[in-house]
């Protein structure tokens, strides 16, 4: 017996894939309408293919309302070409599917290309960054740098360190400032920083800001497959948002490291960027 069609939320997993994918344009051939403005704003609109409910554009009574909401019955299109699409006679499901499968594999082919690049960085960076670890790490930790605690704290910074090694120079400086601009988020151990602040504060480093949105869309991306960050849309600020992930497991890390920094009067460049851990000693 078929279910009685009813509109349900996309999950967030859903969300997180369709604007990761989305190069926040508008899926329309030859649109460039941004979906989330620079301040952060939804501005385009979440749109199904196959309707949601009843009496909808391209509605298909075989669906579950699961497909309905499902990744691949979504995408996302500016206000004027989420009209336009609703003329089912010129626009089907079939062409609606291929609209969505040519927008997203132009910025597969824009991330392939960008992580290509940074993947032959990698091996260079590999080969020339000198990692100079930390001993003791007494001036992190002081007094405690010696019991069973400072030994698995050592334990899960050589790990992350380790990991952080493995990625480009220009990856970890964006991180850094990631770090830097974060702030706390509701979890005990979370910190959040929005795309679009972090987008301005580093656009001045590119020719262009289609530039800067396809470089730091790969670099946050191969943070995010790094297990350094996760990206999620805040449906009460109705923004992107990146969740930093604490370096240690039970407790806030980056507060205390950059608390530590700023003590000792050192950069956290030196320590995220160069890789000298030697200065937590």
């Amino acid at each position: 017996m078929t279910e009685q069609a009813r509109r349900l939320a996309p999950k967030r997993e859903t969300l997180r894939e369709l604007f990761a994918k989305s190069g926040n344009e508008c899926a329309f051939p030859g649109c460039c309408n941004r979906i989330i403005d620079a301040d952060g704003n939804l501005v385009g609109q979440l749109c199904h293919i196959e309707a949601a409910e009843a009496g909808g554009e391209r509605f298909n009574v075989k669906m579950s309302n699961e497909e309905r909401r499902g990744y691949d019955n979504l995408l996302l299109l500016c206000y004027h070409h989420h009209v336009v699409t609703n003329d089912v006679g010129s626009f089907p499901v079939s062409r609606m599917r291929q609209m969505k499968a040519d927008h997203e594999l132009r910025f597969a082919r824009v991330d392939e290309k960008l992580l290509g690049r940074a993947s032959r960085e990698i091996l260079d960076e590999e080969q020339k960054t000198r990692f100079s670890p930390a001993v003791t790490l007494a001036g992190f930790l002081g007094e405690e740098c010696e019991d069973e605690y400072a030994r698995e704290t050592r334990k899960q910074l050589d790990k992350f360190f380790d990991k952080l090694r493995r990625i480009p120079r220009l990856t970890r400086q964006v991180f850094v400032v990631m770090v830097k601009r974060s702030r706390r988020g509701p979890g005990f151990f979370s910190r959040e920083v929005t795309w679009p602040e972090l987008r301005q504060v580093l656009e001045c480093n590119y020719s262009s800001q289609e530039e800067a949105e396809e470089d730091l869309w790969a670099r946050t991306e191969m943070l995010n497959q790094y297990g350094f960050c996760s990206g999620d849309y805040n449906d009460h600020y109705r923004r992107y948002q990146f969740q930093i992930h604490s370096i240690f497991k039970e407790w806030d890390g980056w507060e205390h490291l950059m608390e530590y920094c700023e003590q000792k009067g050192l950069s956290l460049d030196s320590i995220m960027v160069d890789l000298r851990l030697d200065l937590l000693d």
